[in-house]
């Protein structure tokens, strides 16, 4: 009985299936609308650049899940995040690769005058394409949108784009 649960749950492991565990990584730039915001601060959200990790579990010409963890940082006003994200990526072929990713956002404000660091929180859900120029470099774009609850109840509709690194972990 031992023996078959455990042949079992080996054959549901993904790894043990065929799948390839993959790293990849990520640096991007873009920017942002507010078509939502606290206060009429509606408009152009600030320019931000966001590295990004993720790792998959990728059986090949299927769909994979892993995660993520992005941060993205406004260079404008300082505002900083850290976003965990569950991620869905597929690689049909050599060329071409996309994902949608779904994941927790919090985000820090630097602190003003006498007081201390601001804290934001909330959902944001993004898709995203590769094309990769070689084996594992290619050029990423993503649209992505933020909804914050609470008290500043803010909605962030973005793009942006830049290099995107994959590198397959061999056994």
């Amino acid at each position: 009985m031992r023996r078959a649960v455990l042949a079992s749950l080996v054959a549901l492991w993904p790894i043990a299936a065929g799948a390839e565990p993959q790293i990849h990584g990520a640096v991007t730039a873009g920017g942002g609308y507010r078509p939502v915001a606290p206060f009429d601060e509606k408009g152009a959200s600030p320019f931000f650049v966001q590295t990004e990790v993720a790792f998959v579990l990728d059986p090949i010409q299927r769909i994979s899940h892993g995660f993520s963890l992005a941060v993205p940082w406004a260079l404008a006003d300082g505002v900083v995040g850290i976003m965990p994200s569950y991620l869905l990526f597929r690689r049909p072929n050599l060329a071409w690769a996309h994902y949608f990713r779904v994941g927790y956002q919090i985000v820090m404000a630097p602190p003003t005058e006498g007081g201390s660091v601001d804290l934001a929180n909330g959902v944001e859900v993004g898709a995203g394409l590769i094309y990769y120029l070689r084996a594992g470099l290619g050029i990423v774009v993503e649209a992505d949108a933020d909804y914050f609850a609470g008290v500043d109840d803010a909605l962030v509709v973005g793009a942006h784009g830049g290099v995107a690194i994959g590198y397959e972990i061999l056994p």
